[in-house]
């Protein structure tokens, strides 16, 4: 570890324990020399503090360090920067171009932007890796949400309408079974979004015959654009690869962008710049939502709402109940949470199954309408039913009365008698209760 790297460490460990704040900076798309600006903006109180909460988190597996000697075991042990150098396809033969050079001088002198934006990527990035080398893409693609959002994935933008990590459009989404109601917003969820901006991905670089660039290029600025651009350099009999196309200037810049990120991340001693360290852990792991809420899911995780909706920001409404898809939830919670899945599973079948005893005992009982807590205690007393009394001679209202210990005033109603006089042979309605 080099003198200047230690400096950049000791610095970031003292204000993360001494003042327990983090580095705030405004996440803004860096704006290029044609002046144009991109997805970001200004954020909010909510933003910064999950800015501030995501640095404790960049360089521990799962909890942050609490002194010098884990914050130096993490970045010892090695970080994702690696593995996803490692798997690097597109940018070598592409670093000299003068675009892509401007491009990393730009990243290289305002270090504050990429600071922001790695460090926002900590909880996902992993994530995001770890599907790229699923579906065995170029890593450059784990970069991508850097231009796309900051690694932001409450970022919107307010001029198209995309949303989420990889600014997936309304339209696109669907397209790709991202789910999304009043509930939620799969564009923003970590998982939903990834796997649909990575077979858009796939898609696109199938339709362009396997060229990357076109590929990202299109997913920038759409298909149908770039088709026209190619098209119209076919009439015009001129080259149709990508850095000769007539595209919009966003898109001019988007791609010289990311494969300068990734030159950058392949080597950033040759650039002078220093890459924040991120864990080569995974952070997260995905759990059912079992129809469950957000705000149920982290008591049993023992986390803050809060703190589980940074994570699941897909989620909108965190007190309702999620109908599909799956929860996002650090590493070191999944085990707590299923053990109290499983006790309140256990807890929740046994109050069901006596209710149900209990409303088997109303059904019996013959009583109707709504249950309440009277009627149950109730149970416990036996129902009224119907005997019949066979009159015998020498019997009286006053000694059948006292046999079934009802009064002879209801004997008289039960069975509408006008007088005391009985007859042998003769059939009368006791109710018993």
């Amino acid at each position: 570890m080099t003198y200047k790297m230690l400096k950049i460490y000791t610095l970031l460990l003292t204000v993360l324990l001494a003042l327990a704040v983090g580095i705030t900076a405004c996440v803004r798309f860096p704006a290029s020399e044609e002046g144009e600006i991109g997805l970001g903006g200004s954020h909010s109180d909510t933003d910064s503090k999950f800015y501030q909460t995501v640095i404790m988190k960049s360089t521990g597996s799962s909890l942050a360090p609490e002194n010098a000697k884990a914050l130096y075991s993490a970045v010892d042990k090695g970080t994702l920067w690696e593995p996803i150098r490692a798997h690097l396809q597109l940018s070598a033969l592409e670093e000299n171009q003068p675009q892509v050079q401007e491009q990393i001088r730009w990243f290289a002198k305002n270090p504050v932007y990429l600071k922001d934006a790695v460090n926002r990527a900590a909880p996902y990035i992993y994530y995001v890796y770890a599907q790229v080398r699923k579906r065995d893409l170029p890593t450059e693609l784990v970069l991508l949400p850097i231009i796309e959002s900051g690694y932001n994935p409450s970022a919107t933008n307010s001029s198209s309408g995309a949303a989420g990590l990889w600014q997936l459009m309304t339209s696109t989404a669907r397209g790709y079974g991202v789910h999304q109601d009043r509930g939620f917003d799969g564009r923003r969820d970590i998982s939903s979004s990834t796997n649909a901006a990575l077979n858009y991905l796939t898609y696109l670089r199938s339709f362009f015959g396997g060229d990357w660039l076109l590929a990202i290029a299109a997913y920038d600025t759409g298909e149908g654009n770039v088709q026209n651009a190619i098209r119209h350099n076919t009439q015009q009999d001129k080259n149709t690869h990508f850095w000769a196309l007539p595209l919009a200037s966003e898109t001019r810049s988007y791609i010289p962008r990311l494969l300068a990120l990734a030159a950058i991340v392949k080597n950033p001693d040759k650039y002078g710049v220093s890459l924040p360290p991120v864990s080569a852990k995974p952070y997260l792991a995905l759990v059912d939502a079992n129809h469950m809420s957000l705000t149920r899911v982290a008591k049993l995780a023992g986390m803050s709402v809060a703190d589980l909706k940074d994570l699941n920001p897909g989620v909108k409404n965190t007190s309702a109940a999620v109908k599909r898809g799956q929860f996002a939830l650090p590493i070191d919670r999944v085990a707590l949470y299923k053990q109290q899945l499983a006790v309140a599973s256990t807890s929740n079948y046994k109050v069901n199954k006596v209710q149900s005893n209990n409303n088997r005992l109303v059904s019996k009982s013959g009583s109707k309408g709504k249950q309440s807590p009277i009627q149950l205690v109730d149970n416990q007393t036996k129902p009224s039913s119907q005997k019949i009394h066979l009159v015998k001679s020498g019997d009286t209202l006053d000694d059948i009365a006292k046999h079934y210990q009802v009064s002879v005033k209801k004997i008289q109603a039960w069975n509408k008698l006008d007088s005391d006089f009985l007859k042998p042979g003769e059939k009368l309605k006791i109710m018993l209760s």
